[in-house]
C-alpha cells in the first residue's frame, strides 16, 4: 500500500509544479499572440480590406511606416508564439500530450520559415510604394505580397495545425481539457468549412486562438486532489 501511495503521489505533484511552469510559456504565447494583433493593425485598414489593386496601392503608401512595421513585427509575434508552444513540451507529464505539443511546436516554427518570404516581399512592396502609386494604370497587376503570395495558404493551414495540435497537447494533457478540446474543433472546422466556404482566413484570426491559449496559462489552476482531475 505505501508502495502504491508512492506511486500515486509523484505525478500530481509533478502536476502542480507543471502548472507553475506553464505561466512562462504562456506569457511567450500571450505575448506573441497581442504583439501579431498590434501590428496587424498599423497598417490602413483598406491595406487587407480593399479588393481593387489601386486602393490596397494607396493605402499602403498612407500608412507605409506601419505597413514597414508589421512586416517586420509579423514573423517575430509568429516566432514569439512558437516559443512558448516549446516551453510547453516538457511541462506535460504524459507522453500524448508532450508529442502533440513536439508536433504542434514544429508546424508552428514551419509556419513562420513560410511567413518570411511574405515578409521579405511587404518589405519590398513597401520601399517602392510611392513609385508604384506614381506609375500604376488602373488594370495593372498588383501584389502586396511582392510576388511571394503562394506561401499565404501553405503558413495558414500549417498554422492552424499547429494550433489545432496544441489544443490536442491540452486535452491529452488534462490541462485546461475542454478549452483545449474547443481549439481543436475550431480549428477543424476552420480547415474543412470555413475555409473553403469563405476562401479567406486573416492571420489575426489563427491568434486570438493562441490568445485564448495563453491567457488560460497565466490563469490560476483549480486545486486537485488525489481522486480529482482538473479540467
Amino acid at each position: 500500500l505505501r508502495a502504491l501511495a508512492m506511486a500515486e503521489r509523484p505525478p500530481i505533484l509533478q502536476e502542480q509544479r507543471s502548472s507553475l511552469n506553464r505561466r512562462r510559456p504562456g506569457l511567450w504565447i500571450t505575448a506573441g499572440s497581442v504583439l501579431q494583433l498590434i501590428a496587424a493593425f498599423l497598417p490602413h485598414p483598406e491595406v487587407f480590406m480593399a479588393t481593387e489593386p489601386q486602393a490596397k496601392i494607396q493605402a499602403i503608401a498612407a500608412s507605409q511606416v506601419g505597413w514597414n512595421l508589421q512586416a517586420i513585427l509579423f514573423p517575430i509575434a509568429f516566432l514569439m508564439v512558437t516559443v512558448g508552444f516549446g516551453l510547453l513540451i516538457r511541462t506535460f507529464s504524459l507522453k500524448s500530450a508532450r508529442q502533440a505539443a513536439g508536433v504542434a511546436t514544429a508546424l508552428s516554427a514551419l509556419a513562420v520559415l513560410l511567413w518570411l518570404p511574405i515578409s521579405v516581399g511587404r518589405l519590398q512592396v513597401g520601399s517602392t510604394i510611392q513609385e508604384v502609386l506614381r506609375s500604376y494604370a488602373t488594370g495593372d497587376p498588383f501584389s502586396m505580397d511582392g510576388g511571394f503570395g503562394w506561401a499565404f495558404w501553405p503558413y495558414t493551414f500549417t498554422t492552424l495545425l499547429s494550433i489545432l495540435a496544441m489544443g490536442l497537447a491540452f486535452w491529452a494533457g488534462r490541462t485546461k481539457r475542454l478549452l483545449g478540446l474547443g481549439i481543436a474543433i475550431a480549428c477543424l472546422l476552420i480547415l474543412v468549412a470555413f475555409i473553403p466556404l469563405m476562401g479567406d482566413w486573416p492571420p489575426l484570426l489563427s491568434y486570438v486562438l493562441t490568445l485564448v491559449l495563453g491567457i488560460a496559462l497565466l490563469l490560476p489552476r483549480k486545486k486537485t486532489s488525489l481522486n480529482q482531475t482538473n479540467e
